[in-house]
């Protein structure tokens, strides 16, 4: 009897102990925006943001915890690659949908740390982007479907 209350006892003692050592997970969506997100990007352990569905761009000051919507001009398409070269310098590719749901690729920069974001078209071609690729803040290659490729040496 005495195993049995010792068998019992111990694995109480390790049921508690291995739930307390369970990562504490905080739901935070839909709050701030219900779409669906694509990617996250963090410059250091505070300072990060989420693209998706909807051109959503959300940024957070406070390592997650609380999520700010930041306003673009991305009204009818997606955002698909967010990158950095440095804190201050970032851009985000995105596709906007045009005329009988054809993609036209764009991409927004910002020189502030992603307080303010400009957008840039890359080409009137009709073209669906995949992915960025920086060298530095100058060098960027595009790469999307049917093996289309862009490149610049002047950042936008």
């Amino acid at each position: 009897m005495k195993v049995i209350f010792h068998t019992f006892l111990l694995f109480i003692l390790f049921s508690f102990y291995s739930f307390n050592q369970t990562p504490k997970w905080t739901w935070v969506n839909p709050y701030p925006s219900g779409e669906q997100i694509i990617q996250s990007y963090f410059l250091n352990e505070q300072k990060g943001f989420v693209i998706g569905k909807v051109g959503t761009l959300l940024g957070t000051t406070d390592g997650g915890i609380t999520w700010g919507q930041i306003e673009t001009s991305m009204v009818n398409g997606d955002f698909l690659k967010i990158l950095f070269t440095d804190d201050l310098n970032g851009k985000a590719l995105g596709s906007e949908l045009g005329p009988n749901y054809s993609p036209h690729p764009y991409f927004i920069m910002s020189s502030n740390g992603g307080v303010t974001w400009e957008q840039y078209t890359v080409t009137q071609q009709i073209v669906f982007l995949r992915d960025m690729f920086f060298i530095n803040d100058q060098f960027v290659w595009l790469i999307g479907n049917d093996g289309a490729r862009f490149h610049t040496t002047y950042g936008v």
